[in-house]
């Protein structure tokens, strides 16, 4: 039997075929989707590093293609160089899922779940697969095809259960609302496994209304629309002000440091958390929007007074949706609020771009700007379960009275503080 064959031979679901990029199995490319998907019968291949993962770059663009859920940071462009800058000194496993096919069908790839290892979780020694979250991946829902997930799910569960050797595993950042969530849930009940669910919380989803002015109207008051308007008139009265939106084919490579640059000028830079201050957050930053624009996925959108940038903001983008990266703005017009003046114009841009269906902040729960303008909602999820090595499944059982029991502790320390404050200044 030769090595590709071998790569991609079929194994029951329950007797999981783990495979380590020793010998890769062929990337395929797009397979047919009237033919049925092989019930019960899939492979499970670990990918540990960047050239492991390269290996499946094109059937990970098409289970990226045909995936239930979107996840544009699990996708290869941004996930490859996500791997390449903040891979080293990690522990990655990088797990998927493939369909072997059958006499009328090639294999391809049917999920998509990469993990990181680590051997404690939250000051305990368990060896724990999380979800494979940096500083930049604002999502971690899992690609799964959208033809036969519920068995790609049971076979993904079935091999962290059995094989990965874990005992906890935590899924991270998940989204909450939709049918990768529910499927989720349903094999773990369906194997009586514990799992807990955690840090629930909601952002900012945008979802076009019957036009971009009527949306405006709807979302902020008329009042901060004409004092929009009339920062931007004093804006015009300095220089010539102009909106630009990077263009299919134009270099990137200008927008890219111009951002970097307009970011590390503000506070990100003065706080050390802009991407220009760590030389792997650059390099990530770069090389994905970089992926993206060649792959027309990358929106960039600019406000520049007389060429200099006032406001800048990068999208990454699906076939349906997108999903809001970073912006940046100049604080020395923070008077004239450029970034808001921007996104104002982002949400005129998304209505007028044909078949954008939605697009997810990325932002934090309680970010202001973005809640206001914003008025759609998404709720986000982290879920963990044991494996049943021990002591993972007490371990989950326990986690909700262990909070709980954090929380009053803390909630007592900080009153004894404050009373202990209020003696002293009272003698």
């Amino acid at each position: 039997m030769g090595s590709e064959q071998a790569a991609v031979q079929a194994t029951a679901v329950g007797q999981l075929d783990c495979r380590v990029l020793d010998d890769p199995p062929q990337v395929f490319t797009r397979s047919r989707r009237d033919v049925p998907s092989t019930a019960g019968v899939l492979t499970i291949v670990v990918a540990r590093g960047l050239a492991e993962l390269a290996e499946h770059r094109a059937a990970l663009e098409d289970l990226a293609a045909e995936a239930l859920e979107s996840n544009v940071f699990y996708e290869a462009m941004l996930a490859e160089p996500a791997v390449r800058s903040f891979g080293p000194g990690q522990q990655l496993e990088l797990v998927l899922v493939y369909d072997p096919g059958g006499p009328q069908r090639s294999p391809r790839l049917v999920g998509f779940f990469p993990f990181e290892r680590t051997a404690r979780y939250r000051g305990l020694p368990v060896t724990v697969l999380r979800s494979f979250k940096h500083l930049h991946c604002f999502l971690c829902t899992p690609l799964v095809r959208r033809e036969g997930a519920s068995q790609t799910f049971g076979a993904a569960v079935d091999w962290l259960i059995a094989q990965s050797g874990a005992t906890l595993v935590e899924l991270q950042s998940i989204g909450a609302e939709g049918p990768i969530h529910q499927f989720l849930l349903q094999e773990l009940q369906a194997r009586r496994r514990p799992f807990w669910l955690r840090d629930w919380s909601t952002r900012a989803l945008f979802e076009p209304g019957p036009d971009a002015e009527s949306y405006l109207h709807g979302a902020i008051s008329g009042l901060a629309l004409k004092e929009a308007r009339r920062k931007e008139k004093r804006l015009r009265e300095r220089g010539r002000l102009v909106w630009r939106e990077l263009e299919p084919g134009q270099d990137v490579r200008p927008w890219l440091d111009e951002f970097l640059e307009l970011e590390a000028r503000g506070w990100k830079g003065r706080a050390q958390s802009a991407l220009a201050c760590s030389e792997a957050e650059r390099e990530f930053f770069i090389a994905a929007a970089t992926a993206a624009h060649a792959r027309g996925r990358l929106m960039f959108l600019g406000l520049f007074l007389d060429e200099r940038p006032l406001a800048l903001k990068c999208n990454f983008m699906t076939a349906a949706g997108g999903f809001a990266f970073k912006i940046a703005f100049d604080e020395e017009y923070g008077a004239s609020s450029p970034g808001f003046l921007l996104e104002i114009e982002h949400v005129r841009r998304l209505h007028a771009r044909p078949g954008v269906g939605w697009m997810d902040s990325c932002a934090d729960a309680q970010h202001a700007m973005i809640n206001r303008l914003w008025p759609g909602r998404r709720t986000m999820a982290t879920i963990v379960f044991g494996t049943g090595r021990a002591p993972g499944d007490l371990l989950v059982s326990l986690m909700p009275l262990l909070r709980w029991g954090r929380r009053t502790l803390t909630r007592r320390s900080r009153g004894r503080s404050r009373a202990e404050t209020h003696d002293g200044d009272s003698t």
